[in-house]
């Protein structure tokens, strides 16, 4: 009997997201994979209108409201899987209210748990406080609203647990029930397990490649809860792209290597020879699906904010430049994060107007420090699945609970 997997999407879900998941992979192993797109209970419509690259159509069910789901979800088996990716955004009272339906049924619940990124919390003394109320945010009252909800929300998420939920996770857990009625299973971060996909193709130094988030002339993020900082000064963002152009021009000058533009996935047109933003025009525009196809044939990669991505340049062993900026400092708001990846990578890290200081010398890496990150964020410390992508763990776990 064909296996079916639905999954609670709180964003729109792109071929993209198909993908970095190995929901393609699930696919071929003869699993159905129903998306239920509940973007319309969690985010604004100005939000969801960010995402720029292609829908996946197939099998993607988009819900108007709570009630529309709830009818629909009812009918569906008790021993349905179901994984649920609504834990990512908690300031809703629909995810309280989905939780809640799921238990009732008695589904089988999968929940996403994965690091593949530096993000250290800061202490909350009294400095977060007055920085966040003076500094970030400057009396947002959006912001505040915000963070009341996600309080809350947080608190009644505690009250009622899932009984054998299973969490889906890469970080250090006995992969054994907790005393919370909570499965633990390993898999590895989403780029780990897309990059073992590749990991037997050859390698290649080509490019300079620009892993693009849209920082700072894309605002999208925004819109999620206000706690991006982001500029509108148009004159400002002209002037800093007009800088980048230059060091692109210089290095491509200097080494003899072209630059490959990889924009962010939420922004990438697949399978086109153009971006949305004519920043960057006169530059190679990767429009693949895969961004690890990209890290691969780089000679160098090249940053400018944190990006899940840069885990490509770690596997690949590509050096990794981080490109500073005085509009970057100004708008920012994970300094700590960046200066913690830059101190555990031993990255260097060059002002657009330094473009001229960089040598060959400067395009190295540190093995040993890739390799440390590797095992803190990207790779499951089990060594049973280390070969194994997360469709095949996801599959076997499918087979294990249907013969419960």
């Amino acid at each position: 009997m064909k296996k079916k997997l639905i999954i609670l999407y709180p964003y729109p879900f792109s071929k993209f997201n198909f993908f970095q998941y190995s929901f393609d992979l699930l696919k071929k192993k003869n699993v159905k994979v129903e998306i239920h797109n509940l973007s319309d209970l969690f985010i604004t419509k100005k939000f969801q209108d960010q995402w720029k690259s292609e829908e996946y159509k197939l099998q993607n069910i988009k819900f108007k409201n709570i009630f529309s789901w709830f009818f629909y979800i009812i009918k569906e088996p008790a021993n349905t899987f179901i994984l649920n990716c609504t834990n990512q955004n908690i300031n809703s009272i629909n995810f309280i209210i989905i939780k809640i339906i799921l238990s009732l049924k008695g589904f089988r619940v999968l929940i996403y748990d994965v690091i593949d990124v530096i993000d250290i919390k800061p202490k909350r003394n009294l400095y977060f406080f007055y920085h966040k109320v003076f500094k970030e945010t400057k009396f947002d009252l959006f912001f505040y609203f915000n963070f009341i909800k996600k309080f809350i929300f947080s608190y009644l998420d505690k009250i009622h647990e899932f009984k054998n939920e299973i969490i889906l996770t890469n970080t250090i857990k006995k992969n054994q029930n907790d005393s919370s009625n909570k499965i633990i299973r390993n898999i590895h971060s989403f780029d780990y397990s897309n990059f073992l996909r590749s990991v037997n193709k050859i390698k290649k130094n080509k490019y300079f490649v620009y892993l693009d988030t849209g920082h700072p002339y894309y605002d999208g993020d925004h819109y999620l809860d206000r706690s991006k900082k982001v500029t509108r000064n148009e004159f400002l963002i002209k002037e800093y792209i007009k800088k980048l152009n230059y060091f692109f021009y210089f290095i491509e000058k200097k080494f003899k290597k072209k630059v490959l533009i990889a924009v962010h996935p939420k922004l990438r047109l697949i399978n086109k020879k153009k971006n949305l933003f004519n920043h960057f025009s006169n530059f190679k525009n990767f429009d693949r699906i895969d961004t690890n196809d990209a890290v691969r044939e780089a000679y160098c990669v090249l940053i400018n904010t944190m990006t899940t991505s840069v885990s490509f340049a770690i596997l690949n062993y590509k050096p990794i430049i981080f490109l500073e900026s005085e509009i970057s400092r100004q708008t920012l708001n994970d300094n700590t994060n960046i200066k913690k990846l830059l101190t555990l990578l031993k990255i260097r890290s060059l002002h657009l107007n330094q473009a001229h200081l960089i040598n060959k010398q400067d395009i190295r890496f540190n093995k040993i420090a890739y390799d440390k990150y590797k095992f803190l964020f990207l790779q499951n410390p089990n060594l049973k699945i280390r070969n194994k992508n997360n469709a095949e763990i996801f599959y076997e776990l499918l087979q294990e609970k249907s013969m419960m």
